[in-house]
């Protein structure tokens, strides 16, 4: 190797040593490395910038999602259920078609007499607020029941035997149409509009008809 191409060597070895030696640290302080990501650590280390992911709160900004928490440098949430009926709301993806109510998703069993309509569009009943089946004789009505009419009443006393099936039908003397508490006795080719209470085995009501109004009880064998 010539001499100049020593010395051309060494000038560049030189170069760089100074260039090495003048320049400048990455950082000086933690806030030299901000790299704007709520889900890291920010660190300067020996005029370095290091990051570490951490596992805090944060908000991804997204309305659909709750519960946002960083996880591998990245703010992530779950999908928003906001009854905690276990259904994601229809807005923002989901089936639930009223994510304010966890008695109505996708599905539901009607609830009677609650004033809302429990399914979803889809669901067999939807649209009705309470379905055909709530107007059927709960279970403990569901038996044979003997109506007795007093004999100081209208026609004297009267004793008959009604049958009330689950499927909301009676025997051969009456028909069964229940709205809530209230039904329609036929008796006799008479028809006497009953509005009663259950309590045990007991029933006790008024009749629509004057001449019947106090006349009949029931109870059930």
């Amino acid at each position: 190797m010539t001499h100049r191409k020593i010395f051309i060597l060494l000038t560049i070895l030189f170069a760089a040593y100074v260039f090495a030696s003048c320049a400048q640290p990455e950082c000086t302080i933690p806030e030299d490395c901000n790299d704007h990501n709520i889900c890291t650590n920010d660190a300067c280390i020996e005029g370095t910038c290091a990051f570490t992911n951490n596992t805090d709160s944060c908000d991804d900004l997204d309305a659909c999602t709750e519960g946002d928490t960083c996880s591998d440098g990245v703010c992530s949430g779950s999908p928003v259920d906001a009854d905690r009926d276990t259904y994601v709301s229809d807005a923002c993806g989901g089936d639930d078609c009223d994510d304010s109510n966890a008695d109505v998703y996708p599905g539901a069993t009607e609830i009677c007499f609650d004033g809302v309509d429990n399914q979803c569009q889809g669901d067999a009943g939807y649209g009705e607020e309470d379905e055909e089946g709530c107007y059927l004789p709960p279970d403990h009505m569901v038996g044979t029941w003997e109506f007795l009419r007093d004999w100081w009443c209208e026609g004297g006393p009267v004793s008959q035997n009604i049958e009330i099936y689950a499927g909301g039908t009676c025997g051969a003397e009456c028909t069964w149409t229940l709205t809530g508490i209230q039904f329609d006795l036929y008796y006799f080719g008479g028809i006497v509009h009953y509005t009663g209470a259950v309590d045990g085995n007991t029933m006790s009501g008024t009749m629509s008809n004057p001449d019947q109004t106090g006349c009949w009880d029931a109870d059930k064998l």
